[in-house]
C-alpha cells in the first residue's frame, strides 16, 4: 500500500481517474441484446431509452451491461465510453433479480402449455364425440 501510495505521488503515474459508477459499471457481467421495434430485449425482457428509436427501427445487435440483482435497468456502452441507461418497460419484474424473472417466465411458458394441452385434449374429445353421434345416426338411419 505504500509503494502504491509513493509512487502515485513522487513519480508520474499513467493512472486514469475514473468515478466509482464508471467502475461499477464496467465489471458488471455483459450479454448480447438486440434492438427491435418494441424496445431493447436481453435476458428476455424489453428496455426503452430516449433518444435511441432510430436504432429500434434499424435493429441490431449490441453488447449490454446487466446488474443480476436487479433487472430494472441495463446499460450499453457508447463508442465515447459512456454509459447509457435503459429502463425496463415490463413494470411487473421492477426490482426483481434476473433468477426471479427467469423463474416467473419458465411458469408461465408451464402454464401456456398445461393450457395448451388441455386444449388439444378437448378439441380430441370434441371429435370423438361428434364422430360418436353420426355412427349412432348412422346406425338409426339404416334400421
Amino acid at each position: 500500500n505504500k509503494i502504491w501510495n509513493w509512487k502515485k505521488e513522487n513519480a508520474e503515474s499513467n493512472l486514469i481517474n475514473v468515478s466509482q459508477k464508471d467502475l461499477i459499471l464496467t465489471l458488471l457481467p455483459r450479454t448480447n441484446g438486440k434492438f427491435t421495434r418494441y424496445g431493447l430485449k436481453t435476458n428476455g425482457l424489453r428496455y426503452y431509452a430516449d433518444g435511441y428509436k432510430e436504432q429500434f427501427l434499424q435493429s441490431g445487435d449490441i453488447i449490454v451491461s446487466y446488474d443480476p440483482q436487479n433487472c430494472s435497468k441495463v446499460w450499453i456502452k457508447e463508442k465515447d465510453g459512456s454509459f447509457v441507461e435503459f429502463t425496463l418497460i415490463e413494470h411487473r419484474f421492477s426490482n426483481m433479480s434476473l433468477d426471479e424473472v427467469q423463474n416467473i417466465q419458465n411458469h408461465q411458458k408451464q402454464l401456456v402449455q398445461n393450457t395448451m394441452h388441455e386444449q388439444y385434449q378437448a378439441k380430441i374429445d370434441l371429435m370423438n364425440f361428434i364422430e360418436t353421434v353420426a355412427e349412432t345416426a348412422s346406425e338409426k338411419k339404416k334400421q
